[in-house]
């Protein structure tokens, strides 16, 4: 028991928080050079800690016998720490052996959600969110889906889903950082390309390796790998972005009351820089761990049952899909059926 606790106890994941296509890959491969190593896309476990919401929650304890509680609460806190030993050893297995930390980049909204019980279980972890202009990360989530995977995909849907994404994770980011309290900070995409040196010395600095600041700074100022514009300079944000005017009153009216609370202006001639904004403080109402782990349960509550109405949805289109092929084969059967008749 005391062997598990003084190992559970040094736990000191990095996770790299935040919206795809806002520079979680730059900041994953700058950190590879200070010896802090991760796979470039680590949110498959994430399911599993989510469960711990639910006999955390003093609500859900309140269906049940509060004795069972108190009796399994050892064994909770205890299995917790042996699912935290069990994915940190994982990480440093499949890792190279010189990984001195390992680093969790997992973009999008569920991680998001479950930063608070991250830093619970890992006690030492620490946190960077990445964050970036709605309208350039729009941008960059089209062109890079047009040049990577599908340059006939839908772009209406794609603008439109990252538009609601972006608030997602935004909004999320804003309602759980007040819980992660000196151990994230908040960097901005604009700020890596603008002041890479200031910045590689930020991160540094709150990971405890300032000597690493000048080989981060370096990586920053290098050709990005994962960029959706392979043809402009890292530098280059003096460029519009060449939409109609109905998608960009789309993104005001989703991303507009965000962006104000972030204070990114609504500017379409020349969204990225070159001094973008400090966010604004901008928490929605502090709520403490208790609170957190019901509104965790409830928020997983609603998109299950979101995700059992589009099921349903879709084995409705299904059914009848089926239904309109049977009476359309039964239409060419009495046809062919009638022509032959009229043959007789």
């Amino acid at each position: 028991m005391d062997e598990i606790e003084a190992q559970w106890r040094q736990l000191d994941p990095i996770f790299i928080l935040g919206r795809q296509r806002t520079g979680t890959s730059i900041m994953w491969r700058a950190l590879r050079v200070a010896g802090f190593f991760g796979f470039p896309e680590d949110h498959l476990w994430y399911d599993l800690i989510k469960p711990l919401a639910w006999w955390r929650d003093p609500e859900y304890k309140a269906h049940l016998r509060e004795e069972i509680f108190a009796l399994g609460a050892g064994r909770n806190l205890l299995l917790e720490r042996q699912i935290a030993l069990l994915i940190d050893q994982f990480h440093r297995d499949q890792l190279p052996p010189e990984c001195v930390r390992w680093v969790s980049k997992s973009p999008g909204v569920d991680a998001v959600l479950v930063a608070p019980m991250l830093a619970e279980i890992f006690p030492q972890a620490q946190f960077i969110f990445m964050k970036r202009n709605a309208i350039t990360t729009v941008n960059s989530t089209i062109a890079y889906m047009q040049r990577n995977h599908d340059s006939k995909a839908n772009v209406d849907a794609v603008f439109l889903s990252t538009c609601k994404h972006w608030v997602a994770v935004m909004k999320m980011w804003r309602q759980v950082r007040p819980l992660l309290t000196g151990r994230y900070i908040e960097v901005a995409q604009e700020h890596i390309v603008t002041e890479p040196g200031q910045v590689a010395r930020r991160v540094t600095d709150f990971l405890g390796v300032p000597e690493w600041s000048q080989a981060v700074a370096d990586v920053f100022k290098s050709r990005r790998e994962n960029t959706a514009f392979p043809e402009k300079d890292v530098g280059d944000f003096f460029y519009p972005v060449d939409w109609t005017r109905e998608q960009k009153q789309v993104l005001a009216r989703i991303c507009g009351p965000e962006m104000a609370v972030w204070g990114y202006p609504l500017n379409f001639q020349y969204p990225g820089g070159p001094q973008p904004p400090e966010a604004a403080s901008g928490d929605i109402t502090p709520m403490d761990m208790s609170t957190y782990y019901r509104w965790v349960r409830e928020y997983e509550t609603h998109e299950l049952r979101l995700m059992l109405q589009r099921y349903r949805e879709l084995l409705d289109q299904i059914s009848r899909g089926r239904v309109m092929r049977l009476l359309n084969w039964l239409n060419r059967v009495a046809k062919r059926f009638d022509v032959r008749r009229q043959a007789l």
